[in-house]
Order: C-alpha cells, then sequence, then structure tokens
C-alpha cells in the first residue's frame, strides 16, 4: 500500500512540475523532426507584395537564372515560395531542408521582417544601419534537423535588390557546399568501387572515389573510360594521361583539341564517320581555372555532339597538370540523358572527378 501511495505521489509530482514548466518544456520533448528535400531546393519566405515587386522579379531573375550549360536550360535553383503564414499554418512546410527569408527591414508591419527580427535579434536594425555591407545572414535547424536558413534583407526595396544582386554568389556557393552532402550521398549510393579506384591509382597515381555503379567501359595503357549506363541515361568520365608539352596545352583551345581528340578516337556512333567532338561554334564553351588537390587545373563546361549524327549532352571536363611530373591528367565526363533533366547528373560528376588526390601508388 505504502509502493502505491508513494508511486502515485510521484506521478502526480511529475505532472505538476510539467504543468509549471509551461509549453517550451513540452516542446523540447517532443521529437525534432529531419529536414527532407532535394538538392538544388530553395524555399523562399517573403510577403507577397514584395514577391510579386520588382525586388521579387530581381530575386527570381537572379536564383531561377539558366544553370550553365545544358542543351535545355534548366534553373540554378528550384524555387518555392510561401509567405509567413503559409509557413505558419502548415507544420510540414517547415520540415524542408533550404529556406531563404528575403524581408524589406524598414517595413515593420511585414510578417516576414517580425519573424526574422525574432529570430536574429531586435538590434539587427541598427546592426545594418551601421554597416550597410551586412546584407545576409545564415542560421541552422530552425524547425527541423539538417536545415540551413538563409537571411537576406536590406532597408527599403531598393537596398534590398541591390542586396539580391550583391549576394547572390555568396548565397549559392552557401547553399551548394551545403547541397555536397546530398550530392555525395546519391552520387555513392551503392557506395565505392574498390577495384576501378585502385585501377585509376594504378595508372594514374591518384586516388579517385569511383562509384560502385561505374563499370569499365575501355581500358588502355593512358586511358580509362569509366561508365554508368542506366538504359535511359548514360554518365562517362574518360580519364587520359597526356605528356605536358606547352602552356598552350591549357589554354580553351588546348583543352578543346583534347577532348576532340579523345571523342574522336573513342565515342562514335552506328552513322558512318560520327564521333564526340565539343560544339565550340554555336555555343559558349565556359572555362574556369581552379586547383584540385593543390594542382592547377583547367575546368570547362559545354555541349558535346555526334557528327552525322543526332546526340549530344552537356559536358564538364578537367585537365589538371600534375604536381611533380611533366604530365597532364584529362577527365572528360559528359551525359546522354535525352528527354531527361541533366543538371543534378553533371552536378554528380563534377562531385566524382573533383574527389581527384595526388597520393602513392597501391600495389
Amino acid at each position: 500500500m505504502k509502493y502505491k501511495i508513494s508511486y502515485i505521489v510521484g506521478v502526480v509530482t511529475s505532472l505538476l512540475i510539467l504543468t509549471q514548466c509551461g509549453s517550451s518544456m513540452i516542446e523540447s520533448l517532443q521529437r525534432v523532426p529531419t529536414a527532407i528535400g532535394s538538392i538544388n531546393q530553395l524555399v523562399v519566405i517573403c510577403d507577397e507584395d514584395l514577391w510579386n515587386s520588382p525586388t521579387g522579379d530581381t530575386f527570381k531573375f537572379r536564383f531561377e537564372s539558366a544553370y550553365p550549360l545544358l542543351p535545355a536550360p534548366e534553373p540554378i535553383f528550384d524555387i518555392k515560395y510561401y509567405s509567413q503564414d503559409q509557413v505558419t499554418s502548415r507544420p510540414l512546410r517547415k520540415e524542408l531542408r533550404t529556406y531563404l527569408y528575403l524581408a524589406d527591414l524598414n517595413d515593420l508591419e511585414s510578417a516576414t521582417t517580425q519573424e526574422v527580427l525574432n529570430d536574429l535579434g531586435a538590434d539587427l536594425l541598427d546592426k545594418v544601419k551601421q554597416n550597410p555591407e551586412q546584407t545576409s545572414m545564415t542560421g541552422r535547424d530552425k524547425w527541423a534537423q539538417g536545415q540551413l536558413i538563409i537571411y537576406l534583407f536590406g532597408n527599403g526595396p531598393t537596398q534590398l535588390a541591390e542586396n539580391i544582386n550583391k549576394s547572390f554568389f555568396p548565397i549559392a556557393k552557401r547553399i551548394n557546399q551545403f547541397d555536397n552532402i546530398q550530392i555525395n550521398a546519391y552520387a555513392y549510393l551503392n557506395g565505392e568501387s574498390e577495384h576501378l579506384q585502385r585501377v585509376m591509382n594504378q595508372k594514374f597515381g591518384v586516388h579517385f572515389k569511383v562509384p560502385a555503379d561505374y563499370v569499365k567501359a575501355m581500358d588502355d595503357e593512358n586511358t580509362l573510360w569509366l561508365r554508368k549506363d542506366e538504359g535511359v541515361t548514360i554518365s562517362n568520365i574518360i580519364c587520359r594521361k597526356i605528356k605536358y608539352t606547352s602552356e598552350n596545352q591549357l589554354t580553351k583551345e588546348g583543352i578543346i583539341k583534347l577532348m576532340n581528340q579523345v571523342g574522336k578516337e573513342l565515342v562514335t556512333s552506328n552513322t558512318p564517320g560520327s564521333h564526340l567532338v565539343v560544339n565550340d561554334e554555336d555555343l559558349p564553351v565556359y572555362l574556369y581555372f581552379k586547383t584540385l588537390d593543390n594542382a592547377y587545373t583547367v575546368e570547362a563546361r559545354g555541349i558535346w555532339e555526334l557528327t552525322y549524327d543526332y546526340m549530344g549532352g552537356p559536358f564538364i571536363s578537367y585537365l589538371v597538370k600534375h604536381p611533380t611530373k611533366s604530365e597532364l591528367l584529362l577527365m572528360h565526363g559528359f551525359v546522354y540523358a535525352p528527354g531527361k533533366k541533366k543538371r543534378n547528373m553533371v552536378q554528380q560528376l563534377e562531385h566524382i572527378m573533383t574527389s581527384l588526390e595526388f597520393g602513392q601508388i597501391i600495389n
């Protein structure tokens, strides 16, 4: 009997403590959801009148511009728009991965502005007045685990539009870095191919994370062709070791010449005389200079096609100068996916190829 009375008293006491602590403790004991959503998906929260204004048009022009370079235009980001009330009224809308608040700090009647000030602190108004270069801030896990929250603000529509233009590149880079975790998960969904990684290491002296669903399409002394064939879509990476002879090889003309040489030798169709070439006459080839594992690298993006045939698609390729040898490594990545969206496939190729690291040869 004493045990039963003590048990009842304990339960009642616990309930009283929870009641006195209020709803905040009860909420903290509830399960925190894990954020869901696709790569390149961006949820924009702002007032409807701002979204439908010239300032909103500036945002759409920047963040929905075409991803470079694809046969059919696809946006850099897939935008979803909600007002603050729409987010509050539907709890599931709080469980996505990437959010961007677009706020006019001069409009203190705005529900969006009030939410931003609630998140970042009321002193944000003074901070922005003292430092106009402060155009954005970031946060994490506002409503769910694994969320990125970006706050983009300005004093008035005109300054906000200027801040959108000024902040686009750093914000896009921040979102891409955040998405890399998910891109990596998609690229290596089935694990890594230890066999092909060993082949890459022995042939080219590099560590290279090859996904397990890639197979060896061709292999000779200086070349290795890796391919993932999913029936309606094919992803390719052709790696070739080349003797370094001149800086001219590391120019736009130089890398196009090497890609065309590889295409003529290896990538053909049933049409006589047909082979892969870079289309640099009707379409641009974008060139970027960077480093991969501290090695000087030329990145090229553009469109490939087959001569005398109706096949083509996007490519992203890297020409890497070996840090200690007179050698170049060409990694020519290209996609064939007729009628399918290709942006995410190109991003996976980029992620795979930039995993390259120079290291000791494994026996």
